[in-house]
């Protein structure tokens, strides 16, 4: 880049948004075409934080395609009136109503009128007009340059002059429906004389008439007053009239929306005698009552200490915390069912888990299982017909949405007292498929049912698929992981292939620092139990070992050909995964110097493709691992074929620093050697260089020893 070039030259995102930012507004960032934010929203709509400088030009200098969005209300000092034509809002009659010299584009055909906030609190909402929004306080709008998500068109500045006053008609909510079933007057006009519908006016009143009938008719009556009033219409388009496919289209985009709108806020009123799937008698409250409430609930830190202690309670000692929310997620199959059957059980007989008694207590579980696959289950851990564990099958409450059926199971937990719920899977409980489930805003909805439970100190524990590729605690899970986001603590479930058949190695990722974060437990007739640290820290050791060993077995012979590391990961599919093998490669052309032991691969630098790394054997020799009970005893092999020297005894057997190597685990019994002892050989960089199968150090005698830990 030369030196009179800026990064905003070239990064439109970036330099709308450090125009926003110096124009006093408050900004987020937005998924790539779309509407969804790429931040957790509520810091910023309650004005807590606001994105600097500094942050947005590291943001989308690293995220150039990510949108941009402008807060409403105070913490821009802004209203924006929303004016979409395509639910039947009148643009023209909107611009002249609300002057203002402030005016997006917004790439859906629609138009964002900019105004000043008056002062006070604007919420957002609806206004008396069909089509007409209201952005205020706690709401932001997507701001130009960022890309419409459904037309693929960009959002753009019509004018940019200043911001005109919010006139009062803005302010007024949506008329009342009429509830004795009259009409308004423009939709009695419209049916009747369709000839007064001018060329330009039709799709437009189209939209408006089925939003209309969205929120009074069943679809398919609406469906068939439309149909019979567009072939009435005068044909503007020769070759193009209006048909049924067109009237069904706007009426299924209607219905659509209508379904998804946002109850008006509302508060339960306590009490009720009705409970059960959104039970408590509703009524809507003001928003001055909101804000009184708000102001209420934010009290001193001093009087929440009075009923918030600061030491963590446990249900289930370093796994369980009261009162927060849990992933747990894994492969299919992986076991995680069963994992959280034996806490479950813990919890309701106060037994132990994993070395931990649990504190006594009910728990209910939602499960997407039916009752011939889950009852086996309930019966491995002793559950099957356990008085303190309440079950619901989601087979028997399909026809019931998300929102209602989580209502019900958190009030079925306050009733009994549970202190743990389990939604047993989320996203096929939540319906969260496709480009949902990789849509934090969805995942982010569904999670927002449960934080009821969470405030009243219920622990809920949600399961999760890994994604086919794996990861790391926080990325294995299956989609957005807007979970791990949420989630207070998090745990993954792995099935290794080289642990014993009733082993799984679980990690851990979360706020707390008394779990262990990564521990290998074992399943036995009564429950799953952690193994013990020291063979923890052995297994790890034969795992690389072994690793070591057999990416060498498909490595060329040496003087044969050579292999880059893409080439051994390819023959190791299914065997090894390619972050595996580059992990254990880097350990072996990092090993220090003092590290001697039998080679098994040669490597050269600047000479594989593109200018990589390269491999092959070095020869056949090796090392046999045998377990004697009280020692581990390591024995050099040496290829007949081979005539070279591998190095001299360091700490124990034939260059293998066993003593050292072992120390988390049984000690190795030392043989003798009849080699005489030297030092290992460096050779110079681009020279073929001998690498060790060393086994991984974790301390001993050596100064060097621990500079190599356990990953």
């Amino acid at each position: 880049m030369s030196g009179a070039a800026t990064p905003e030259a070239e990064n439109p995102m970036l330099a709308a948004a450090l125009a926003y930012l110096a124009r006093g507004r408050s900004i987020v960032p937005l998924a790539p075409r779309s509407k969804r934010p790429a931040v957790k929203l509520a810091p910023y709509l309650s004005g807590t934080a606001r994105m600097t400088v500094d942050e947005a030009r590291a943001y989308w200098t690293t995220y150039p395609d990510h949108g941009v969005a402008i807060i409403t209300g105070t913490p821009s000092g802004l209203v924006v009136v929303d004016v979409d034509p395509r639910n039947g809002g009148d643009l023209e009659a909107a611009k002249r109503d609300c002057p203002t010299d402030l005016v997006a584009g917004t790439g859906g055909g629609g138009a964002h009128l900019v105004c000043t906030h008056p002062g006070g609190v604007v919420p957002c909402g609806k206004t008396s007009r069909a089509g007409v929004d209201r952005k205020g306080d706690g709401g932001y709008v997507v701001a130009p340059p960022s890309v419409h998500p459904e037309t693929g068109e960009p959002y753009v500045w019509l004018h940019e002059g200043n911001a005109g006053a919010l006139p009062a008609w803005v302010l007024d909510g949506p008329a009342p429906a009429n509830v004795d079933g009259t009409h308004e007057p423009w939709v009695a006009d419209a049916l009747a004389y369709r000839s007064g519908v001018g060329n330009g006016e039709q799709e437009a009143t189209l939209t408006r008439l089925a939003w209309y009938f969205s929120r009074r008719l069943p679809d398919d009556i609406a469906f068939g007053l439309l149909v019979g009033w567009v072939r009435g219409l005068h044909e503007y388009k020769p070759g193009d009239p209006w048909t049924a496919e067109h009237v069904k289209a706007k009426l299924d985009s209607a219905y659509a929306k209508r379904a998804k709108e946002e109850p008006a806020t509302d508060v339960t009123i306590t009490g009720s005698a009705h409970r059960g799937a959104g039970g408590g008698a509703r009524r809507q409250t003001t928003a001055a009552e909101a804000i009184a409430q708000v102001v209420a609930a934010c009290r001193p830190a001093q009087e929440h200490a009075k009923t918030c202690p600061p030491a963590v309670e446990w249900i289930v000692p370093r796994f369980l915390p009261a009162g927060v929310l849990l992933e747990l997620h894994g492969d299919p199959k992986a076991g995680k069912s069963t994992l959280l059957g034996f806490m479950a059980g813990a919890i309701v007989n106060g037994t132990e888990f994993l070395g931990c008694r649990g504190s006594r207590g009910k728990v209910v579980w939602f499960t997407e299982q039916g009752r011939q696959s889950f009852a086996p289950i309930l019966q491995k851990v002793g559950l099957h017909e356990h008085a303190d564990l309440f079950v619901l099958y989601n087979h028997d409450v399909l026809n019931i949405p998300w929102a209602e059926r989580v209502a019900g199971v958190v009030q079925v937990a306050k009733d009994v007292g549970a202190r743990v719920v389990i939604v047993d899977t989320l996203s096929k409980l939540a319906g969260l498929r496709g480009e949902n489930e990789n849509s934090s805003g969805a995942i982010l909805e569904a999670l927002d049912f449960l934080e009821p439970a969470k405030a009243a100190g219920i622990s809920v524990v949600v399961l999760h698929h890994d994604r086919k590729s794996g990861g790391d605690v926080i990325n294995a899970g299956r989609g957005s992981n807007a979970i791990a986001g949420e989630a207070d603590v998090i745990f993954q479930l792995i099935k290794d292939p080289r642990l014993a058949a009733n082993a799984r190695k679980l990690r851990y990722s979360g706020r707390l620092d008394d779990i262990a974060e990564e521990q290998v437990i074992t399943l036995t007739a009564d429950g799953y139990h952690a193994t013990d640290a020291t063979l923890v820290g052995q297994e790890r050791s034969w795992r690389r070992l072994a690793d070591w060993q057999l990416i060498a077995s498909v490595a060329p012979r040496r003087g044969e050909a050579w292999a880059s590391e893409v080439e051994l990961a390819r023959h190791l599919k299914g065997r090894l995964s390619r972050d595996v093998v580059r992990r254990r490669l880097s350990e072996l052309r990092n090993l220090p110097e003092w590290c001697a032991s039998p080679e098994v691969l040669a490597w050269e630098e600047g000479a594989g493709r593109g200018g990589g790394v390269r491999y092959s054997q070095c020869c056949g020799c090796g090392v046999d691992v045998v377990d004697a009970g009280e020692a581990l005893v390591l024995t050099p092999v040496k290829d007949p074929a081979c005539d070279e020297y591998h190095g001299g005894e360091v700490g124990g057997p034939q260059g293998f620093g066993a003593a050292d190597l072992f120390a988390k685990g049984k000690k190795p019994a030392k043989t003798s050697s009849s080699r005489p002892k030297r030092a290992l050989e460096k050779k110079s960089a681009g020279s073929r260089t001998p690498i060790s199968a060393d086994l991984t150090t974790s301390g001993g005698t050596h100064p060097d020893a621990g500079a190599r830990g356990v990953s």
